[in-house]
C-alpha cells in the first residue's frame, strides 16, 4: 500500500482541501505541519521551493491543484465524463482566481500598493460570489452536475482562509454557498478530521490581526449524458458512429497569442476543426457580459461555453493523448502547467500595469523569479529526454511553446536563449506538422 505524506504549514490555506480529500477518500497520510519560522529549512528541498507537497512512496508532487485533481480522481470527485471534468476544473480555477486576488492584497506590505490591490479585489469579489451562488443553486446544491465534486471540497476548505483575509464571513449573504460549506464539512470523515485537527490559531495570528478568528476557529468553520465527440474518434470508430453529429468548436479570444495560442496549437495538433474568433481589444466591452466570469478564452462546443484556459487545455489534451500514461504522470503534467502559469502570471501583471511605480515593483518581483523557474524547467526537460514529463510529448510541452511568443514580447527577448533544452523543445513543438501549418497561416498579431 502506498505511503502518503503531506507537507504544509500549520494553517488551512492551500493545504486544507487536500487534507479534506485525503480524509474523505480514506487515505492514511502523515500530516507534516511546520511553522513559518521553520520554512527556510524546508524550502530548498521542495519542488519549485513551494508547498503544499504530497509525497507518495517518497516521490514528491507539487502544486495544490495538481494534487487535488489526482485525489479527486481517486475519490470519484472529478465528474462523470470529460465535459463535467472541464467544468469542475474551470470552477476550481475561478475559485483560485479570487483566492489569489485576496492573497496578493493580504500579504502586500507597501500601503499604496495594498490599497490598489484592495480596490481590485473588492471590485471583483461580489461578481464572483454572485456567479458561484447562482451556479450552486442551478446545480442542486453543488458546483457541477448535481453531485459532490472536488470543486465543492475546495470551496468548503477555503472558507476559513478567505474569510480570514477579508475579515468577515465571506458567505454570510449567500445561502447556497453557506449550505454547501456545511454539507462538505459534515461529511463523516471530514467532520471527524475537523474535530481532531491541530489548533492553528497561534500560527495564524502571529502574522495577522488578532480576534479575526476565535480560539478554535469555529465561527468561520462553519448531467449531461456522455457526449460522443466524433472529431476525436479514429477513422474506423467514425464509421461505427456514422449517425453521430460532428461537434462544432468555436474558440473566442483576442487577436493575440497570450492564453489562447496553446489552445489553438492543441486544437490544430489534434485535428479538431474550429472557428477561430479573434476579438479586437476595442470590441471587448461588447463581448464581456456574454462570457463566463467575463473572461476569455472561451471554447464553445455545440453552443455550450467552457472557460478557463487550463480547463480547456486539459480537456483537449485528453483527446490528443497528451495527458500522460497514468494519473501520476497527469499530476506531474498538471504541476508543470501550474508552475508555468505562476511565472506567466507575474510577468503579465508587470506587463499590463499602467502605474510606473507599481510597474517597477512588479518588474523587480518578476525578474527575480524568472531565472529560477527557467533553470528548473531546463533541468526538468533535460532529465526527461527533451520533454517536460515522461520522455514524450504532452500538453505541458505545447503550453510552453504556445507561450513563447507572448513571453518574448513581455521580456523583449527570447526567454529560452540561455536554456538550450527549452529552446529545442519549442522548436520541436512548433515543427509538428499541424502546428507548423497553423503558424504559417495564422493572422499577424502584435504578440
Amino acid at each position: 500500500m502506498p505511503t502518503y505524506k503531506l507537507i504544509y504549514f500549520n494553517v488551512t490555506g492551500l493545504g486544507e482541501a487536500i487534507r479534506f480529500m485525503l480524509n474523505y477518500c480514506g487515505i492514511k497520510f502523515e500530516d507534516v505541519r511546520f511553522s513559518f519560522d521553520d520554512w527556510p529549512k524546508y524550502k530548498p528541498n521542495m519542488p519549485m521551493g513551494q508547498v503544499p507537497v504530497l509525497e507518495i512512496d517518497g516521490k514528491q508532487y507539487n502544486q495544490s491543484r495538481a494534487i487535488g485533481r489526482f485525489l479527486a480522481k481517486k475519490g470519484n470527485l472529478y465528474g462523470s465524463n470529460d465535459f463535467e471534468a472541464m467544468e469542475i476544473d474551470a470552477t476550481v480555477d475561478s475559485i483560485e482566481d479570487i483566492r489569489q486576488a485576496m492573497t496578493l492584497h493580504y500579504w502586500e506590505q507597501d500601503p499604496a500598493f495594498k490599497a490598489k490591490l484592495k480596490d481590485t479585489l473588492f471590485q471583483k469579489l461580489p461578481n464572483y460570489l454572485d456567479v458561484f451562488e447562482a451556479q450552486v443553486k442551478k446545480n442542486g446544491g453543488y458546483f457541477v452536475g448535481g453531485k459532490l465534486s472536488w470543486a465543492d471540497f475546495l470551496w468548503a476548505a477555503y472558507h476559513d482562509y478567505m474569510s480570514f483575509m477579508v475579515e468577515r464571513d465571506l458567505i454570510k449573504n449567500y445561502p447556497e454557498l453557506k449550505k454547501l460549506v456545511e454539507k462538505v464539512r459534515t461529511l463523516p470523515k471530514v467532520k471527524a478530521y475537523i474535530e481532531k485537527r491541530p489548533d492553528i490559531c497561534s500560527q495564524v495570528t502571529r502574522y495577522t490581526l488578532h480576534n479575526i478568528i476565535p480560539t478554535k476557529a469555529q465561527s468561520f468553520l462553519i448531467r449531461e449524458q456522455v457526449h460522443i465527440d466524433c472529431q476525436s474518434l479514429d477513422f474506423y470508430n467514425r464509421s461505427i458512429y456514422a449517425d453521430c453529429k460532428m461537434s462544432t468548436y468555436k474558440l473566442l479570444y483576442f487577436n493575440i497569442t497570450g492564453l489562447g495560442e496553446s489552445i489553438r496549437f492543441l486544437l490544430n495538433h489534434c485535428g479538431i476543426k474550429f472557428e477561430d474568433v479573434r476579438l479586437a481589444f476595442d470590441d471587448w466591452p461588447k463581448h464581456k457580459s456574454n462570457v463566463p466570469m467575463g473572461q476569455v478564452p472561451v471554447l464553445e462546443i455545440d453552443g455550450k461555453q467552457y472557460h478557463q484556459s487550463r480547463a480547456i487545455g486539459r480537456f483537449i489534451a485528453k483527446k490528443g493523448n497528451l495527458y500522460g500514461s497514468d494519473d501520476f504522470e497527469a499530476m506531474e503534467i498538471d504541476a508543470t502547467i501550474d508552475s508555468m502559469d505562476d511565472i506567466r502570471l507575474v510577468l503579465s501583471q508587470y506587463n499590463w500595469e499602467k502605474d510606473p511605480a507599481f510597474k517597477e515593483k512588479l518588474k523587480e518581483t518578476a525578474f527575480q523569479k524568472l531565472p529560477y523557474y527557467l533553470d528548473k524547467f531546463e533541468a526538468q526537460v533535460k532529465k526527461n529526454g527533451g520533454y517536460f514529463v515522461g520522455g514524450k510529448l504532452s500538453w505541458a510541452d505545447i503550453l510552453w511553446a504556445g507561450y513563447f511568443d507572448y513571453l518574448s514580447f513581455v521580456l523583449e527577448d527570447d526567454p529560452n536563449k540561455d536554456h538550450p533544452e527549452l529552446k529545442k523543445l519549442v522548436e520541436k513543438v512548433r515543427g509538428l506538422p499541424n502546428i507548423k501549418a497553423y503558424i504559417e497561416k495564422r493572422p499577424t498579431t502584435q504578440f
